[in-house]
């Protein structure tokens, strides 16, 4: 007898379809050779691949052979071998299955086919493959010679694999009821990464952006367990530390499997067996709002026919797109002056309030001030607010506007018209002049003087020596 020869098996006619070659191994002694062949590795759920038992004589001798005996060894490791089927030469009975544990494993999914006397094959298709169908497969050709009775066997390793299947749910969140801004979660996703084994994949899909973000490196998997022959299932455990920013809000997470046996059809790990949650809920304070005035100025003439202010701020619940309610709110205040008593915007006369936006029309006293825009948000049992005053000031007909003083309290008036007739009375036209204020105005702010003010201010002695003068057009005028 010779030792096992590993060779491949050339084959007429269609080859089952299956992952790699077929391992095929032979045996002969100086009667009857014998070999074994079967596919190297065969995928679970794979329909129609045979085993196949080949007897064939060495000489010219009277040999013949009574039975072919296909055995598995069963349990996995153990050396010992039960009885799949027995099957008889071609002018025999026919193959039948034995009423083995293992044979009862398979007879419901194989058919058995006798050896015929061109090929003297024995074989059994399997109709769906199993994992537990791995295993060492054994052939033994039993004979008569004139030697005597004898039997001759061999065998061969078939391997399965399996391919990984989507996550068995969407990434399940640590936390309920949404996320707040900065808040650290986990997102944990479960999946049956295969034989062999597969990887869990995490992908953050943004509202704003259209390429996912992988975020598969730090995530945290559960060690993958030792495959034991015969056992496909390969459930791992990936959790992902989350930081939850406000720009991630309506995104998506994606968890995917990938493995070695799965087909690409975009050529994206992102959409192989996956499963994503849905929208993601970030809360986040709202911000101080930004009022923008138009047209933008310091001061406001009387009359002027339309001023608008613009509210705009974002958080989560965003206030300007709830219903004022427990979730957001928008309020416009006023008040007259810094230190005056805050009302309700409402309750000023001739304007139009929105959210949005407050617009004042043909602007007179009562509506000059300042106007306050309140934002303001609660989510999680907490309310956030911010608000932003801007000022409406008007230049009265009757009123000298002064710009912000210099250090040297220098100021520049602008002079109504009943004034002109005391200048024309010096000689001069011009609706401007500057002059030493000692009415205690500091300096850097803008103020607002009276002419009557302007007058004695101007015309008082500072230390009782000198005359405060009027610089006005390159001419000085005394007062």
């Amino acid at each position: 007898m010779t030792g096992p020869v590993q060779t491949s098996l050339e084959k007429t006619g269609p080859r089952p379809p299956v992952l790699s070659e077929w391992l095929c191994t032979i045996l002969a002694s100086d009667e009857l050779a014998i070999e074994i062949s079967a596919p190297a590795t065969v995928l679970v759920g794979q329909t129609n691949f045979d085993i196949r038992c080949k007897y064939s004589f060495t000489t010219g001798t009277d040999v013949s052979v009574t039975s072919i005996e296909l055995q598995k060894e069963w349990p996995r490791g153990s050396d010992v071998f039960q009885t799949i089927a027995i099957f008889f030469p071609p002018d025999g009975a026919e193959p039948t299955f034995s009423s083995s544990d293992v044979a009862s494993r398979i007879e419901s999914r194989a058919t058995l086919t006798k050896p015929y006397n061109e090929s003297l094959s024995a074989t059994i298709t399997y109709s769906v493959t199993e994992c537990e169908d791995e295993g060492r497969y054994k052939c033994s050709a039993h004979y008569h010679s004139s030697s005597g009775a004898g039997t001759i066997y061999n065998s061969v390793y078939m391997k399965t694999v399996a391919k990984a299947k989507a996550p068995y749910a969407a990434p399940v969140l640590s936390v309920t009821g949404g996320l707040i801004e900065n808040e650290i979660v986990e997102f944990t996703c479960k999946a049956d990464v295969g034989k062999p084994a597969g990887k869990i994949h995490w992908w953050l899909y943004s509202a704003n952006k259209s390429v996912p973000l992988n975020l598969t490196s730090i995530a945290i998997n559960t060690p993958i367990p030792v495959q034991n022959p015969g056992i496909c299932d390969t459930n791992i455990v990936s959790t992902l530390p989350f930081h939850a920013n406000k720009d991630d809000n309506n995104a998506k997470l994606r968890c995917s499997v990938d493995q070695e046996l799965l087909t690409r059809p975009t050529g994206q790990l992102q959409d192989i067996g996956y499963k994503e949650t849905g929208s993601i809920t970030v809360f986040y304070a709202v911000r101080k709002p930004e009022v923008t005035k138009v047209p933008d100025k310091l001061e406001y003439n009387v009359n002027t026919s339309l001023i608008s202010m613009k509210c705009s701020t974002f958080g989560n619940p965003n206030p300007f797109l709830t219903d004022d309610d427990e979730r957001g709110k928008v309020t416009w205040y006023f008040k007259r002056s810094i230190n005056s008593q805050e009302i309700f915007a409402t309750r000023v006369p001739n304007i139009h309030i929105t959210k949005r936006e407050v617009k004042v029309n043909n602007l007179n006293e009562s509506q000059a001030g300042i106007y306050i825009c309140e934002v303001q948000n609660s989510f999680k049992g907490n309310t956030y607010v911010q608000r932003t005053e801007v000022q409406i000031k008007m230049a009265k007909p009757n009123k000298i506007v002064t710009t912000p003083a210099t250090p040297e309290r220098n100021h520049e008036y602008l002079i109504p018209t009943k004034f002109h007739d005391n200048l024309r009375k010096k000689g001069t036209s011009q609706s401007s002049f500057q002059g030493t204020v000692t009415n205690g105005a500091p300096p850097g702010i803008k103020i607002e003087v009276s002419i009557d003010e302007a007058i004695m201010a101007l015309g008082r002695k500072n230390d009782g020596t000198r005359k405060d003068v009027i610089t006005h057009d390159r001419t000085t005028i005394m007062h």
